[in-house]
């Protein structure tokens, strides 16, 4: 939890800097700043990695436990005004798992990632780069994760999930939805069985406001 913590506190910081450096207030491009309610459909990449070591099976062999990239499909909800935005995600990963023990050798099956995460964003320069087209943000949150897979070797589990985010959204039309971009660094808590581990995602998605 501190690095959530400190990532707040950045937040924090940078949005007095922010609001000390005189931008002047948004024009043009209201809609895109001022938008009541947004939703943003995505899809993208979500990097794999270890999930378990030594997991003792029925049989008494200890097991690897492993996911490839995956799949990811979600949905982000929020607000947003000129300089911070306020969002939930919910999101599911399929990807492939590998299993491998000194008896089998490894064995592959299917796996699932459910995360429900809650984000501050901080859009440090506003509206007042490229006219409001381009509005990059940094951002941080707490959420969880739920692992489920095809093993028998590692029973699911629901796991704390921190993130930290880095993106872009960008606007051409007012008549058309936003193209928004997400860096994500997902930090998955350990919990029995289960190893810390961390995660990266990289996700597409368009953005509509209501």
């Amino acid at each position: 939890m501190k690095r959530l913590f400190s990532m707040l506190a950045i937040l924090g910081m940078m949005s007095g800097s922010v609001s000390a450096s005189g931008f002047d207030e948004p024009t043009g491009w209201d809609s895109i700043s001022d938008s009541e309610l947004q939703a943003t459909v995505f899809t993208g990449m979500f990097y794999g990695g270890d999930i378990a070591r030594g997991v003792v099976d029925a049989g008494g062999e200890e097991n690897h436990i492993a996911t490839d990239d995956g799949l990811m499909l979600g949905l982000r909800l929020g607000k947003e005004s000129t300089y911070w935005g306020l969002e939930g995600t919910v999101a599911g990963v399929f990807a492939d798992e590998e299993v491998t023990n000194g008896v089998d050798g490894t064995v592959s099956g299917d796996a699932q990632w459910y995360l429900a995460n809650l984000n501050l964003l901080l859009f440090p320069v506003g509206d007042n780069f490229a006219d409001g087209m381009l509005r990059p943000f940094i951002g941080a949150g707490p959420g969880m994760a739920y692992y489920n897979s095809d093993s028998e070797a590692l029973d699911s589990k629901l796991l704390l999930d921190i993130n930290l985010a880095a993106g872009v959204k960008i606007s051409l039309s007012r008549s058309l939805p936003d193209l928004r971009i997400d860096y994500r660094w997902h930090f998955i808590d350990g919990a029995d069985e289960y190893a810390q581990h961390c995660h990266k995602e990289i996700s597409v998605g368009l953005c509509f406001d209501f």
